[in-house]
């Protein structure tokens, strides 16, 4: 797995500090990034280290302090440890001007003209001091500190570098190997306690999302600062939507509460929620004083739903519908209509089918149907039909009564169709129900009603039927396997859901959510994706589509043995391989590439083999095979 991108920055002033860093700190011992910055703006630096992977800066002197000022301006600070000079870093730097003149004069910044003025104190010694506020005042201290009658000058790069520039004596002021290391332990220790609070947030936030209670905290103006699923359930959004957020900008806010709700140190207020059919407790605290930016925070109890039919008959088996639309990624114009035609079908009450290949996502696009839809608050019943045996899917769908067959149970079962009452039935792989229960299905289609197995009452069917198949049906209908009658039931309403080759667009974002999922779920930190690793994601073929790209995600966080996890090409690759390898163990036929592919693919990746048996879909032994045969003959 390759290392993870650096996270500790050194801003150093010149070469010279970066190779005395680097003696005092082998590069192998810790990933820290090292660069002169003498001739850039602060600016600059605070920029790159915000837009990276950057955690912690490691600078000295007037460069430290001017990125200190920087960041006071900006939207967030990046912690930064200065490299302290030491007694005998200045009275190294002294002996050295003395070999030059005795009349020396000591420019540089406050922070470290306090050391040196101390140690001069001490030791009796007449030097003058210049000090420094920005680099623009470099020039002016330098005349100064002429006028002065000063012969030689003792400071950092940069009041070393004007003086050369002009001329003038000058020696630096080093940092000793011992200052470089104390810098690198406070930047390291910075970075692990930095982890030890993120992974606890993670649980926290892990453990928050499994309360049945929802849970929102404002910061002073009102804003979303964190809220856990079941709020994004309520407010009806998908995850970390609410993030940011004002009040007035979030419909369930300006439905259910009034600005007074929060004039008082605490509040309470009761509404009815899904659809008036559950009661809804919301509780305000503020939080005074303010603790971690958090002003304030909202909780909402929502109460049992009311229903007609008695609980125990209903039962409670925990079919709900657990997405919405918004936790469908993606922004491609294939998936936007996809997503907009599901949304005009959830307010029909007509039977839809969903068709798309293997790992498109159709369950998920049927519990979005169902969360958009009048029925959101119903039960939502998913069957995977190629799961269930033959023999058992008669009495999984209808039920039964008492003595219907032997061992059945002694006051029967309802079924799918029964218990999912004015719900939804999800029926995945429909196309796999055999002839013989297609007439059954139908009726509950046609008719509305079925009858329990054993029984001869008509029981009255009151779900929405949604079924999804990856198979041509039409083509199963000309066969004879599929029923006509049944096919154009189901087909009333029809979403083609797009595959990942027709929409190579959202991988990027997909692959970004799956990241920052897999890390929170095995206490990992989400890093970039870089492009190198972002190319081979989108020119593979993903047979399997989002499922796949999920699969090979989740297997690279929990290979990384890193904390910080960065998605990088090398790590894909052997991934990807080992899927290769074990296709071809279990004797999956793939088509081979042309000698043409192959030839388009080599010029594409400038004759990189690796990344070449990347696009094709093939191991790179396969590909060097084949290459060698080419020259053969």
């Amino acid at each position: 797995m390759p290392d993870p991108a650096p996270r500790i920055f050194f801003a150093a002033p010149d070469e010279s500090l970066i190779q005395a860093f680097y003696q005092a700190i082998p590069k192998d011992e810790h990933n820290i990034l090292a660069m002169s910055v003498l001739d850039q703006s602060a600016a600059s630096v605070v920029e790159y280290a915000r837009t990276s992977s950057i955690e912690v800066i490691i600078s000295r002197g007037g460069i430290a302090e001017l990125l200190r000022k920087t960041q006071k301006r900006g939207p967030s600070t990046i912690p930064i440890v200065q490299i302290q000079v030491t007694p005998f870093d200045i009275i190294d730097a002294m002996r050295e001007a003395q070999k030059i003149s005795r009349n020396m004069t000591f420019i540089a910044y406050a922070n470290m003209l306090e050391g040196a003025k101390k140690i001069m104190d001490l030791l009796d010694l007449d030097l003058r001091f210049v000090a420094l506020s920005s680099p623009r005042d470099c020039l002016e201290a330098i005349f100064t500190a002429l006028e002065h009658k000063a012969e030689v000058i003792v400071g950092g790069a940069q009041v070393v570098k004007v003086c050369r520039e002009n001329s003038i004596p000058a020696v630096l002021l080093n940092a000793s190997q011992e200052s470089l290391r104390q810098a690198c332990d406070g930047a390291l220790r910075i970075i692990e306690a930095r982890d030890d609070s993120r992974r606890e947030i993670r649980r926290m936030a892990a453990i928050l999302d499994q309360l049945d209670q929802g849970l929102i905290a404002l910061d002073g103006d009102g804003h979303v600062l964190y809220s856990n699923a079941p709020a994004d359930r309520l407010a009806g959004v998908g995850k970390k939507q609410l993030l940011g957020l004002g009040m007035q900008q979030i419909p369930f806010f300006q439905r259910h509460f009034t600005s007074s709700f929060f004039l008082n140190g605490t509040g309470k207020t009761v509404f009815a929620c899904g659809d008036n059919k559950r009661e809804c407790v919301a509780r305000w605290q503020r939080i005074e004083p303010e603790t971690f930016g958090i002003n304030g925070l909202i909780s909402l109890d929502v109460g049992r739903e009311v229903s007609a039919r008695p609980q125990t008959e209903r039962g409670d088996r925990g079919h709900s519908s657990r997405f919405c639309f918004e936790d469908i990624v993606g922004t491609g114009i294939a998936l936007q209509k996809a997503k907009a035609k599901a949304r005009q079908y959830a307010q029909a009450d007509a039977a839809i089918l969903l068709h798309g290949e293997t790992g498109v996502g159709k369950e998920l696009f049927a519990h979005a149907i169902h969360n958009a839809s009048p029925r959101r608050d119903e039960p939502f019943v998913a069957v995977n039909l190629a799961a269930l045996p033959v023999t058992l899917m008669e009495s999984e769908l209808f039920g039964y009564v008492r003595g219907a067959f032997t061992d059945a149970r002694r006051g029967g079962k309802q079924g799918v169709f029964e218990y999912a009452g004015k719900g939804t039935v999800f029926l995945d792989e429909i196309g796999e129900i055999p002839l013989e229960m297609q007439s059954r299905l139908l009726r509950v289609l046609q008719d509305g009603d079925f009858m329990r197995l054993g029984d001869d009452r008509l029981v009255k069917a009151r779900c929405r039927i949604i079924s999804a198949t990856n198979k041509e049906l039409e083509e199963a209908v000309r066969q004879g396997a599929f029923r006509q009658d049944l096919y154009y039931r189901l087909n009333i309403l029809r979403l083609n859901i797009p595959s990942l080759r027709e929409r190579r667009g959202d991988i990027r974002d997909l692959a970004r959510t799956f990241l920052e999922k897999f890390c929170a779920k095995y206490g990992k930190i989400s890093g970039k994706i870089t492009p190198e690793a972002l190319k081979i994601l989108m020119e593979r073929k993903w047979d399997g589509n989002v499922r796949e790209l999920q699969a090979v995600i989740e297997r690279y966080v929990v290979l990384c043995a890193a904390d910080h996890v960065h998605l990088e090409a090398s790590g894909l690759y052997d991934i990807l391989e080992e899927d290769q390898q074990a296709g071809q163990a279990a004797g999956q036929a793939r088509r081979a590439p042309s000698d043409e592919e192959i030839r388009r693919a080599l010029e594409e990746h400038r004759h990189s083999i690796i990344e070449a048996a990347a696009a094709l879909g093939v191991h790179r032994t396969t590909l060097w095979r084949r290459l060698k045969r080419a020259r053969r003959t």
